[in-house]
């Protein structure tokens, strides 16, 4: 009878152990699948810091080039003032 109890009291020990044990692993689940989320939140951050990087270029390239588009109109209407009238001579 004895061993029979020792016998279940190891049972019961290794049960408890298995249980301990699956938990802990579902504790690692969860820190497994809680890094991945905030690695793929990251991604996607540094995906919008990248779109934002992109459209700020676009619109410093915007800014380029209407500044040498006014800078063509102010060279060509430079020389419309240039010229003086000739008296012919009077």
């Amino acid at each position: 009878m004895f061993l029979m109890n020792e016998v279940g009291l190891i049972r019961n020990l290794t049960s408890l152990v298995a249980n301990e044990l699956r938990f802990f692993m579902n504790e690692v689940g969860l820190i497994r699948n809680l890094t991945s989320l905030v690695a793929n939140e990251l991604r996607f951050f540094m995906d919008e810091v990248g779109l934002i990087r992109n459209l700020t270029s676009l619109v410093a390239n915007e800014l380029r080039f209407f500044m040498d588009e006014v800078g063509l109109v102010v060279h060509c209407c430079s020389g419309l003032g240039d010229r003086t009238p000739v008296n012919n001579g009077i």
